[in-house]
């Protein structure tokens, strides 16, 4: 089951995960942030520069799903050692 709840600054780490394994490949990931971006372009909770996702350095599918959107690592790692990487508005 996939579900859209809203995303607030205490559950977006949940909100935006798509880690059952039978929903994986199918595009519902990609799909699901193209339209996070198209949302937060038109500044819905104020002005916006970027978005700012990150990712484990193991995971070659989830960097490569990102850059394929147009996100650029920015060279910074969060408190557990995942890439952060920006998609600039």
């Amino acid at each position: 089951m996939i579900e859209l709840r809203k995303i607030t600054f205490d559950n977006f780490n949940e909100c935006i995960s798509l880690r059952v394994e039978e929903y994986q490949q199918n595009g519902y990931g990609k799909e699901a942030i193209v339209r996070a971006i198209e949302l937060i372009k038109t500044f819905p909770h104020g002005d916006a520069s970027k978005i700012v996702i990150v990712y484990g350095e193991e995971n070659k599918i989830a960097k490569k799903l990102y850059t394929s959107l147009g996100f650029i690592e920015n060279g910074e790692r969060d408190e557990d050692g995942d890439i952060l990487a920006e998609y600039i508005l």
